[in-house]
Parts: structure tokens; sequence; C-alpha cells
């Protein structure tokens, strides 16, 4: 099932051209856009979110147009934004039970998740006096909380501690299982990237390049403690060694085409790592 869908997508801004001819489908699962500042990654979920219109192109979310029908997707599709303000005029408190009643959330679940995600110990001061920090936690919450079918995390980690980092991990996982559709807009690679359904690689407004976790087993990180092992790769077991990390006994090879034997297999792991498929990628066809 598509969920989310571009078709020949372009926007501008004046003489600034945001995104350029830029066709994707997502399904179901975990998906990362992936790029550098100012590639398009934000401009691309806000027209999914129906909060930009589309220049030229189709855009569909859930099957709808987003900028005709984005009441429709309110209670289906949440975002969090770093851009968009919090209400400084009131209390973080004040304000989640705003949009939990909107949405039809329990409050009990509210606390709960706020208290995961470290928002509670500080959300009943008023939101004028938040560090940046403070604010991201709380537009991590309101996306998070109920049942969207789509949640869509633009830049969730900076900002953000390794304890915070590791709260939305467990709550992005939670969410995946019970299944939600769950877009990271980032260029910070963490462990839960390497689990994506999806990476898609935006650079100038364009899509540099696509894959699924399924098609990056030939160029996977191919992860040997075995010293027979080890020495068979070496000797030609994969076209090309593109990088070799050695840490005691253990060694590391990022390798592309590897055809050895099954026994050799046996003694090895594959990791398919998203962020050697973005480096690269991203450094051969800049």
């Amino acid at each position: 099932m598509t969920v989310l869908e571009a078709e020949s997508l372009w926007k501008t801004f004046g003489a600034t051209v945001a995104l350029r001819d830029v066709s994707l489908s997502l399904g179901r699962g975990l998906h990362v856009l992936a790029g550098p500042n100012g590639s398009g990654k934000t401009t691309l979920l806000k027209i999914w979110a129906g909060l930009l219109k589309p220049s030229r192109g189709q855009a569909r979310a859930l099957g709808l147009n987003p900028w005709l029908n984005r009441s429709k997707l309110l209670g289906r599709l949440h975002v969090a934004f770093e851009d968009i303000p919090l209400p400084w005029w009131t209390t973080g408190v004040d304000y989640m039970k705003h949009v939990a009643h909107s949405r039809g959330v329990k409050w009990g679940d509210v606390v709960e998740l706020a208290e995961r995600l470290g928002v509670a110990g500080y959300w009943g001061r008023p939101i004028r006096g938040y560090s940046s920090g403070m604010k991201k936690r709380v537009l991590l919450l309101q996306a998070l909380i109920g049942e969207p079918e789509v949640i869509v995390l633009d830049e969730p980690y900076t900002l953000l501690d390794l304890n915070s980092i590791t709260s939305l991990h467990s709550v992005v996982e939670e969410k995946l299982r019970s299944g939600a559709t769950i877009v990271i807009a980032t260029h910070i690679f963490t462990k839960l990237e390497d689990r994506a359904d999806t990476l898609t690689i935006l650079h100038n407004g364009a899509v540099l390049a696509h894959t699924t976790r399924e098609s990056l087993s030939e160029t996977s990180r191919i992860v040997c403690e075995d010293r027979e092992a080890v020495e068979e790769i070496a000797r030609g077991a994969a076209e090309r060694v593109e990088k070799a990390v050695i840490e005691g006994d253990r060694v590391t090879l990022v390798a592309s085409g590897f055809k050895s034997h099954q026994g050799t297999l046996e003694k090895c792991r594959r990791e398919a790592s998203l962020k050697d498929f973005y480096e690269r990628e991203l450094t051969r066809r800049m």
C-alpha cells in the first residue's frame, strides 16, 4: 500500500527552486530522507503534510491531496517541524491538554509519554522560558501521542541529548510495531536508521538516490571476527573492499560484490548500513 507519493513534484519560492521533478513512493514502515541542509527534505515533508502547496506535479498522503484535504489528515498524520512555533503565552502542559483534547487522546497516555521523553519535568512552566531543546521535546511529544497512521519527524535528533534520543528510539519502535508509518528527515545517522525500509537522498531539491534495505545486500557491511574468513575475503571473495577497520582481533570490512562460499558467510554477518550508502552516493554523485 502506498502511503506517501510524489509525482513530478516541483516547489519554487520566487527564483529559488526547492524541489525539482521529485517522484517518490513510500509504503508502510520506516523511511529516511537524508541530505545536506537545504536539500529539500523539509519542503517535501511539508507538502505531504498539507502545509505547502506544490508549484507543479502531484502529491498524495494516505490517498488524499494533502493541500486540499488538510483537515481530513489532521488526526491521521502527525508532524514535528523545527520551525513551527509553540504558543509562548501558555504552559507546555496546557498546550498538550489542548492538543490531546482536539485529537481525542487519553490524558493518561500523554502524561506517560511526556515522562518518557523528559517533558513532564518542566511542562508546567511557561513556554516562553523554554530552551530550544525543551521546545524540541514538546514538538516531538505532540507528534507522537495517540495512534496516527503516519508520523513525520523533521530533524528529530538536533538539540537532543543521548538519553532523549534513546527514549525517542524506544517510542518510535513501539509506534512501528503498532503499524504506524514513520518518515524521518535527517542528516544525522543513528542505529535506528539501519532498520529503515528505505533511504532517499535529496540534494539541491532532487532525488539523488533511493534504496531499500533489501537492495543493500551486495554492498552491505561484512563483519568478520574469524581469521580464516577474513583471509578468504582478502584473497578476493569481494569485488571491492572499500574500507577496513581493525580493532584488536575484530576486523570490519565494507565490501561490494561479496561472493564467498556459504561456509565463510556463516563465519561473518552482514550489517546493511544506510549511512555507508548515503556517504558513498553523496560523494560519488556530487
